[in-house]
């Protein structure tokens, strides 16, 4: 379910979006906090607090990010950052946890290390693994490791010998119905204890630490290692030693390593969610300027003159050729505006992303799935009505009056039939998938969003409509989710792997979809791409940021828009 419709209501004080979300979110809300403090009034107080700091920062909230993810943070903050307060942690003697089941007891209070919370999350968020894993500081491997050894656990200790999913959907159950509703104390000016608890994450010293068992202050280590914020306080007398003469052996070759590392391997690259909106139509390029608040402006290629349309904040741009239609990230709704920046019209009533545009018709994601609606904003219908908790839209794509949309983490690719009396899902591809393009019978798609920080080789996929197969586009691979479609051919964002494992060649590759060749086009970092008849715009987030347009045919010759 996306809740980011919700998040943009409440940061304009419409408390009915604050209940809505609180009606959906609650008790994942305080199962986590419970899983982590172990205390079910210290979790009620942190659930109270939770929605007041959303209602408090929801104009901070970026729609790119996983909503439900970005309110579980909240949680999991207030949580740990509770647990470090001494006068709190003081007060704590024995948690308290006499109105839940055995088995959220003995998932919350009993497994080692984030065992507990790892499987409240997986049953009772949307989130995928991987997301879980990144939320409760891990690496995907390694939380996914111990979700199965704290559900193998939990089956030893049940006597009912349930099976991993019931157990799941038990959990789950006994959390709904034991959460405490707690809205009229969000709504109240009533302190908490964790109302003076910061929600960011904190760079505690150590004597502001404490820990209730040796496991713990092992874990917290562990987790200063991997996140690099503090680590010189993770220091183990023994193992520092030996690790010490390891680095000696071996200081040369991780010398070498790491300055060819950093040469080939700039995370500046992974900037997701900063990918630009811009379209071209006549010479004049539309885009939505960082340089301005994601302002919209135009830019003349032959005048080179930068004009401001609209103080809209703008996302997902798409054009007729006569009209410009954008998603205001301001309020989310859809608008229509001239080429001039005349005549600003609001078009939709309900938030939308995914824009698309196809014959006479704008087709978009909704709150309550796929709608579509014409150009002008008239005769808005609902094409698919989602009732599935676990469906997801992240990106659609129209083709032969059929309408195809990928799921994002782990959701796969779908399209819709409406052959019958009612409109069916159908599976097509059943893993990750993003930024859906289809040419000549094939649907071209990414998983870059999904695993951009694992380093692991990435390249385009294409899903044959009629073969039912699909496989990787070229060798090259990606170096971020910037791609793009003209003609026959598909540009990225790319490199080659060497044999040593490391990052070579890399910039903006042309690759033939017929037959696979492929060529370096331009050495530069492409945060997103945009391909017309005349011009290969390349966006990029480095030193401020940047768009050039460089000549198709010429590719030495460039106009720097900004």
């Amino acid at each position: 379910m996306d809740f980011a419709y919700l998040i943009v209501g409440i940061s304009k004080n419409e408390e009915k979006d604050l209940k809505e979300l609180y009606d959906k979110t609650h008790h994942t809300v305080y199962g986590l906090a419970l899983s982590l403090v172990r205390d079910r009034v210290l979790a009620r107080d942190i659930t109270i607090e939770t929605y007041r700091r959303v209602k408090q920062f929801a104009n901070t909230y970026d729609t790119d990010i996983n909503a439900e993810y970005w309110l579980l943070d909240i949680t999991k903050n207030l949580s740990i950052n509770a647990l470090h307060d001494k006068d709190i942690h003081a007060a704590l003697k024995e948690g308290k946890l006499d109105n839940v089941s055995k088995a959220v007891r003995d998932t919350v209070s009993s497994l080692k290390n984030d065992r507990g919370s790892i499987i409240v999350l997986k049953a009772m968020s949307g989130l995928s693994m991987k997301e879980i894993a990144n939320l409760l500081w891990y690496y995907h491997a390694s939380a996914r490791n111990e979700y199965k050894r704290g559900l193998k656990e939990l089956r030893k200790k049940d006597n009912v010998k349930r099976s991993a999913s019931d157990i799941l959907e038990y959990i789950r159950r006994d959390i709904t119905s034991s959460a405490p509703d707690v809205y009229d104390q969000i709504l109240s000016d009533k302190q908490t204890r964790v109302s003076f608890v910061s929600h960011e994450v904190l760079n505690l010293s150590e004597d502001e630490i404490t820990f209730t068992d040796k496991d713990a202050e092992l874990e917290y280590i562990r987790r200063l290692a991997k996140s690099g914020k503090s680590a010189k306080r993770a220091r183990l007398g023994g193992i520092a030693a030996m690790v010490l003469v390891c680095v000696v052996l071996v200081s040369l070759v991780i010398y070498a390593i790491v300055e060819n590392y950093k040469k080939n391997y700039d995370r500046d690259r992974y900037n997701l969610g900063y990918e630009i909106a811009l379209v071209e139509v006549d010479g004049v390029v539309y885009f939505q300027n960082y340089k301005d608040k994601s302002k919209l402006y135009s830019f003349d290629l032959k005048t080179k003159k930068l004009v401001k349309l609209s103080d809209d904040f703008v996302k997902e741009l798409v054009t007729d050729g006569e009209y410009l239609f954008y998603r205001n990230r301001n309020d989310g709704r859809i608008y229509r505006i001239n080429k001039d920046g005349s005549d600003r019209q609001q078009i939709s009533t309900e938030a939308g992303s995914s824009i698309f545009l196809y014959n006479d018709y704008i087709y978009y994601t909704s709150p309550d799935g796929i709608s579509r609606m014409k150009k002008d904003g008239q005769d808005v219908e609902l094409v698919y009505h989602n009732t599935k908790e676990d469906m997801f839209f992240y990106d659609i794509f129209v083709h032969d009056d059929t309408i195809f949309f990928s799921g994002g983490a782990g959701l796969g690719i779908y399209y819709l039939d409406e052959t019958g009396e009612e409109t069916e899902v159908n599976v097509l591809y059943f893993d990750e998938a993003y930024d859906l393009h289809i040419l000549g019978g094939n649907i071209y798609f990414n998983t870059f969003k999904q695993h951009a920080a694992t380093n692991r080789q990435m390249p385009m996929y294409r899903y044959d409509l009629d073969e039912k197969t699909y496989h990787a586009v070229s060798d090259i691979n990606l170096n971020s989710s910037a791609y793009y479609i003209n003609d026959k051919y598909l540009y990225i964002d790319g490199y080659v792997r060497s044999t040593s494992g490391l990052k070579k060649d890399q910039g903006l590759y042309r690759i033939d979809t017929e037959t696979g060749a492929s060529s370096l086009l331009i050495d530069r970092k492409s945060t997103d791409i945009y391909v017309s008849e005349t011009f290969i715009y390349s966006y990029t987030t480095d030193n401020g940021g940047s768009l050039i347009a460089y000549d198709i045919n010429d590719i030495n010759k460039t106009i720097v828009i900004f």
